[in-house]
């Protein structure tokens, strides 16, 4: 059940059409490893952040071999 006001609430369908378009299928996969980080949940909202509201003067910075680097 998502929270009124929760991330996954507010861009649920941003995040479908991305996965969509990508043909990503999470649920397709077999195994899954949630981190036991006690600061899991903050660390990912602050890193779905980044994807879903970049800052206005974000730069990709990335070294030859990276998987970022394409």
């Amino acid at each position: 059940m998502l929270v009124d006001g929760s991330m996954a609430a507010r861009h649920g369908t941003t995040v479908a059409r991305m996965w969509q378009a990508r043909r990503i299928r999470p649920w397709k996969v077999e195994t899954f490893k949630l981190s036991t980080d006690s600061s899991f949940e903050s660390k990912l909202h602050d890193v779905a952040g980044l994807y879903v509201n970049p800052p206005a003067a974000a730069a990709l910075c990335a070294r030859p071999g990276d998987a970022a680097a394409g």
